[in-house]
């Protein structure tokens, strides 16, 4: 089984709002390394079904991905791991309301600055796809 990936972009609106949640993120640090939905609402002290259907939903987004499977009793557990150790937000969900660097007259301030490191993430987002 490959390990997750270190860093992962998203640039789609269904991952940004997934990594939103707060229980989801809290989800997404516990599949660090791989267990199931029941296991993780062990861990968390949460209901296994409301974990599940966070589960499925993170997994719907390209977040988690599927593990393997392991028996637990008299069923067979599915597990999940997450498919990164860290993520950031693609500056291009913001579409037109995004920074650009072309709207900042100075150059030496702290939002061209932002604006450029923006820019930088998106480019450097594209090329790593």
């Amino acid at each position: 089984m490959a390990a997750p990936a270190s860093f992962a972009l998203l640039d789609s609106a269904s991952g940004a709002a997934a990594i939103l949640h707060p229980l989801r993120r809290r989800i997404l640090e516990a599949l660090e390394r791989p267990d199931s939905a029941a296991g993780v609402a062990r861990r968390l002290r949460l209901p296994r079904q409301r974990l599940n259907y966070h589960v499925r939903e993170l997994a719907r987004a390209g977040l988690l991905r599927r593990a393997g499977r392991r028996r637990k009793r008299n069923m067979m557990e599915q597990c999940y791991v997450a498919t990164a150790r860290s993520y950031a937000l693609s500056p291009e969900l913001l579409g037109r309301l995004g920074a650009d660097p072309r709207c900042v007259e100075d150059t030496l301030s702290a939002a061209y600055l932002l604006a450029l490191a923006s820019q930088l993430q998106s480019e450097l987002g594209r090329a790593s796809r």
